[in-house]
Parts: structure tokens; C-alpha cells; sequence
């Protein structure tokens, strides 16, 4: 019975997709939180030309994990092109908010960064569910 109704539940509301689109969020998190402050302390970098570097760096490894696991679909240039684009507005997202952070409010930019995943989530889900991996093989 349990069974029955998660697996209902998994067919209408795509659970296990979220859940695996939770994780990979966290490993490109992970990614570009350690990059960021990789590029921050250990580059000639300020912290926005870091964001840019870390940003792009992870949506690139959280694409393939996606298309591979989160999705499952094939790795085709244009999804990748789709995928990356997409994200140059949760990248645009993120810059914003994090600007404000830390020009504005005198946050440290990485309670900002962090601010900024979980304002720019809701975006970068929504977009990759519903246009880029649309066209799933199931």
C-alpha cells in the first residue's frame, strides 16, 4: 500500500526527481561555494569576477549530472546550450542579489552567496523541468 501510493506520488509530482535535483543542487552548491572562495582568496579575482567563474564552472558539472541522473536524458549540445543559457539568468540572479548583499546591507559574501542559491532555486528548477529537460526518456 505505502509502495502504491509513493509510486503515485513519484509518477504525479516527479518526488525522486526532486529529490535527485536537490542533491545534484547541493553538489553544484558544494562546487561553486568552494570555488568561489578558491578564486577569493587564491586569485588576483575580486569576489564578483569569482562568482562568474564558479558560477559557470559548476552549472557545466550540475548540467551533466542532471541530464545523466536528475532527468535522464541524452547529452545533446542544444539541451547543454538550452541548460546554459537558462542558468546565465540564475547566474544574473545571483550577481544582483548578491550585490545587494554586499554593497548594500555590508553582508559577507558568502552568507550572500548563499541568499542568492536560495532565491535563484525556484528559477533554476522550474526552467530545467519544464524547458530544457522536457523531453525526457523515461
Amino acid at each position: 500500500m505505502i509502495k502504491r501510493i509513493y509510486n503515485f506520488v513519484d509518477r504525479k509530482l516527479g518526488f525522486k526527481e526532486l529529490v535527485r535535483y536537490g542533491l545534484v543542487g547541493v553538489i553544484g552548491a558544494a562546487i561553486d561555494f568552494s570555488l568561489l572562495n578558491v578564486f577569493v582568496q587564491f586569485t588576483r579575482f575580486d569576489v564578483y569576477q569569482s562568482l562568474v567563474f564558479a558560477f559557470l564552472i559548476s552549472v557545466i558539472v550540475s548540467y551533466f549530472l542532471h541530464s545523466h541522473w536528475t532527468f535522464n536524458v541524452k547529452k545533446l549540445p542544444v539541451k547543454l546550450l538550452a541548460y546554459c543559457l537558462t542558468a546565465m539568468v540564475g547566474l544574473i540572479i545571483n550577481f544582483t542579489v548578491m550585490y545587494l548583499l554586499i554593497e548594500g546591507w555590508g553582508w559577507w559574501y558568502n552568507y550572500a552567496k548563499l541568499a542568492a542559491i536560495f532565491v535563484a532555486l525556484v528559477w533554476n528548477y522550474t526552467i530545467a523541468k519544464t524547458l530544457v529537460f522536457k523531453n525526457i526518456n523515461r
